[in-house]
């Protein structure tokens, strides 16, 4: 299966193996919309059929990884009917679970922030660096909105104990805290060292 190229909210590349998928929504710090959430789920499915793809590499453009929800995508869900929304509900968890079970190794370069749904996807990612000056936060509670469609895979990743914290309370914490939840596996200095470091444990994998 051939690796979607032209696309509206992601970028990807395919070089000696490394398949780089690139957030291409800078203009909204990356956040996810109803696009967004097809693209990732095509290119995805594609990847994990591809024999050339040997192992993907997840991360941001801007000056950011990913702050969430598009909030113009939220406000738009309140005009649509239970039917509609639970449509769109199930499109994102499957998109999430077809990103934690894909059968390449994932690699996340987060910077800037990861904000709900960018947590989510730093979740499921296989391992993840990030720049010491990142934020996180589940931030979606904030609005009302429990973060559920994440929440299997973030429990994972943290425990319960931590989910159970900073799902009611969306207190902001740095990478370093990350690191120490579980949630980050690696710390850098700044985005160049961020991209010498996906480049040394892609190699590696």
């Amino acid at each position: 299966m051939t690796i979607p190229g032209t696309l509206e909210t992601l970028k990807t590349k395919l070089e000696n193996g490394v398949l780089t998928i690139s957030i291409n929504r800078p203009d909204v710090r990356n956040c996810f919309n109803v696009k967004m959430i097809e693209e990732f789920q095509s290119v995805f499915d594609a990847a994990a059929a591809s024999k050339e793809t040997r192992v993907i590499v997840l991360q941001g453009e801007g000056n950011v990884f990913c702050a969430g929800g598009d909030l113009n995508w939220m406000k738009a869900s309140m005009t649509l009917s239970a039917k509609e929304n639970l449509t769109d509900t199930r499109r994102l968890v499957k998109m999430f679970e077809t990103m934690n079970n894909c059968p390449k190794p994932v690699v996340g370069l987060t910077h800037g922030a990861a904000i709900g749904g960018g947590v989510g996807l730093t979740s499921v990612c296989d391992y993840v660096i990030a720049t010491k000056e990142t934020v996180f936060s589940l931030a979606e509670v904030r609005l009302g909105i429990v973060p559920a469609c994440i929440g299997p895979y973030v429990v994972a990743k943290i425990g319960p104990s931590h989910a159970r914290a900073y799902f009611i309370s969306a207190e902001r914490f740095n990478a370093e805290r990350g690191k120490d939840i579980g949630l980050v596996h690696e710390l850098v200095g700044t985005v160049a060292e961020l991209h010498a470091a996906g480049e040394r444990v892609t190699k590696n994998l």
